[in-house]
């Protein structure tokens, strides 16, 4: 709450909203902010809700936890063979229910494609016939989980966007009670974040934008120098992810912007520093 008011102080106004996923220091330094500004609304970022609403179900599952175990297992049998472009994705052992996509699609390819695979592939993977039923079921939750997202990253928070939502789940069509379910506490936290908000001052509701720009970032500079460092000069590498380049822009930049230029402005957006 503290470092958020000094920002307030640095940029001189109050955000309009802070998107933020549910990790209790976030949560609770946030709503004291917002009890301090009346004005900022607290706003829960699309990908934690639907990760959270994921993981709240396969958790009550064992055979999620047979798909999984079964997963790393077959990873570590086929991936040092020559067979190891049908292993399964690595799994993360952070934020995983934000990346189980790509698990459940692998599941459904080998399915899908069984009776064509090598017959040494066949022998690894023949334990996801018994989950046949559950992995569609989870495929048609990744699909619901999508388009979630998709719609708030396009239209953000505001009064209705519920109802763009439940179009659009209509008008894929739910195979289970358990998918109807998920779908409509997903629609019914939607309705909620978006209640009272004008749709002509819509607010954003997710912070995957900013988590990737700070990845790239962390990759450019490495994670050793990061932490030991900080935010440096290499801060500016950033304009790179976010900027679409050509060789005539660059040539551009290079031959029409002097050192001093570059100086002058580091100043006018971060103040005068000791250059030495």
């Amino acid at each position: 709450a503290r470092r958020l008011e000094e920002t307030v102080q640095k940029v001189g106004f109050s955000p309009d909203a802070l998107v933020i996923d549910h990790g209790s220091d976030l949560f609770s330094g946030a709503r004291l902010f917002c009890e301090n500004h009346p004005g900022t609304k607290l706003k829960y970022d699309v990908c934690h809700k639907v990760a959270c609403e994921l993981k709240k179900r396969l958790n009550k599952n064992p055979l999620w936890e047979r798909m999984t175990l079964g997963a790393t297992q077959t990873k570590k049998a086929l991936s040092l063979s020559k067979f190891a472009k049908f292993a399964p994705p690595q799994q993360r052992s952070k934020a995983r229910y934000m990346n189980l996509d790509s698990l459940v699609k692998w599941g459904c390819t080998m399915l899908t494609q069984y009776v064509t695979l090598p017959k040494e592939v066949q022998s690894k993977v023949a334990w996801l016939i018994s989950l046949k039923g559950e992995i569609y079921k989870w495929q048609e939750w990744v699909q619901i989980g999508q388009e979630t997202r998709d719609v708030i990253r396009r239209e953000g928070f505001y009064d209705g966007v519920d109802v763009v939502l439940m179009d659009k789940l209509i008008e894929r069509g739910l195979t289970t009670e358990e998918s109807e379910e998920f779908a409509e506490a997903l629609i019914d936290y939607v309705h909620f974040e978006g209640e009272g908000i004008p749709k002509d001052n819509r607010l954003v509701g997710t912070t995957e934008v900013l988590e990737g720009l700070f990845g790239g970032y962390k990759r450019m500079v490495g994670e050793n120098r990061m932490s030991l460092n900080g935010l440096g000069r290499l801060i500016l590498c950033m304009s790179s992810r976010i900027g679409e380049f050509s060789e005539e822009l660059v040539n551009q930049a290079m031959t029409s912007v002097r050192c001093k230029d570059v100086g002058a402005w580091l100043d006018q957006a971060f103040g005068k520093v000791d250059k030495r």
